[in-house]
């Protein structure tokens, strides 16, 4: 899923990084290069949440719905980031547990299929 990188370890080594692009942005925010970096940076999540989403719906494992999330993912993408890092909570479970729910609810339950 497009949000394993933030239950990875991995992804560790890299905060510093994102959080040093974060606040450069937010300083410069107006900047053109800035603003189409960033742009580029969100189309990139946001096409990869879109074709899993989009996959679930074509195989008929997510309702059509299901592609009202997309935006609203993106966001608790950066919720949970924000939370890790403000909160120094290990947010892998919370992430996990909030995924999984979401998907069990967009799911194509059995008896829909055959509806």
């Amino acid at each position: 899923m497009a949000f394993n990188h933030l239950l990875s370890d991995e992804f560790d080594k890299y905060q510093n990084i994102y959080k040093e692009y974060l606040g450069i942005y937010l300083v410069q925010k107006n900047s053109n290069k800035m603003c189409n970096f960033n742009n580029e940076c969100a189309m990139f999540f946001k096409n990869c949440i879109t074709k899993i989403i989009e996959e679930g719906i074509n195989n008929n494992e997510l309702i059509d719905e299901a592609n009202n999330l997309i935006n609203g993912l993106l966001a608790v993408e950066k919720g949970f980031l924000l939370i890790k890092w403000t909160q120094s909570v290990d947010v892998k479970e919370y992430l996990t547990q909030f995924i999984n729910t979401l998907f069990d609810l967009i799911e194509v339950k059995q008896n829909e299929k055959n509806i």
